[in-house]
């Protein structure tokens, strides 16, 4: 089964049985290209000013954590009820 741009593949629950997810198939090109974003973003965070540097990190925090329920759900097929569940 050869890849195509923009395919998927099924990700099976093994517990449950049946469809757990669909998510991306990724060619050997999306991996080249992946790559070289990083190598150009890599470049432009070595231009920045250690300042500037020093605000991703705990901005990155903040987005993730205004995000929390959702992330939550992207590793718990019971939709976050554990996660609820522990608040």
């Amino acid at each position: 089964m050869g890849r195509r741009e923009g395919g998927t593949f099924e990700v099976s629950d093994l517990s449950a049985g049946g469809l757990l997810t669909r998510v991306a198939d990724a060619t050997p090109a999306d991996g080249v290209r992946a790559l070289d974003a990083e190598v150009e973003a890599a470049a432009c965070l070595a231009a920045a000013a250690p300042r500037v540097r020093g605000e991703i990190l705990p901005g990155a925090f903040g987005l993730v954590q205004e995000r929390e329920e959702e992330f939550a759900t992207l590793d718990d097929p019971g939709g976050g009820a554990h996660h609820r569940a522990r608040r």
